[in-house]
């Protein structure tokens, strides 16, 4: 059974970014039972809308969380340079293929990499994300016109039942 938590479309920018985050909060509150599942949650979709705050064209964005059973689904829409897309869409199907120790390795290796710059742009907003211990991250991209392209990134999680404290 699909039970949508949270459904945003609409525009995003530095001072709404703040109302949304406590709105993804709230949705978890009740369904992520875990206080260490809810943290790493939280954390993912706080770096989904960083990057569509960063890396957004149009500042429009559509952002879903929804649970099947026990899978956490997030969801981003947003428009991006293609140059970015590309970036992003390459730096996901990197991260499909790496075990959790070579995600930690990479995430710790990119931290001291000198491209990242104001933007980001180093790939290490996905990499901690990967490190959340997620399913899957899948990012689609889809040109819209000459240099703007559509993006729409999926991560899934399972929810874990315990009540852990860390």
């Amino acid at each position: 059974m699909t039970e949508y938590l949270l459904k945003y479309k609409g525009t995003l920018n530095s001072s709404f970014s703040g109302e949304l985050t406590e709105s993804i909060l709230d949705s978890l509150k009740g369904v992520v039972v875990s206080l260490k599942d809810h943290k790493k949650i939280s954390v993912i979709a706080l770096e989904l809308i960083d990057n569509a705050l960063r890396y957004g064209l149009m500042k429009e964005i559509s952002f879903t969380i929804r649970r099947e059973d026990d899978v956490l689904w997030m969801e981003l829409i947003n428009f991006a340079k293609c140059e970015d897309a590309k970036k992003l869409k390459d730096s996901s199907d990197r991260i499909q293929h790496l075990t959790p120790e070579e995600i930690e390795m990479a995430f710790n290796v990119q931290l001291l990499n000198p491209e990242f710059g104001e933007r980001g742009g180093a790939g290490l907003g996905l990499l901690h994300i990967a490190r959340k211990g997620i399913m899957a991250i899948e990012v689609k991209t889809e040109k819209t016109d000459l240099d703007s392209c559509k993006c729409h990134i999926i991560v899934t999680r399972k929810i874990s039942e315990r009540n852990e404290r860390t």
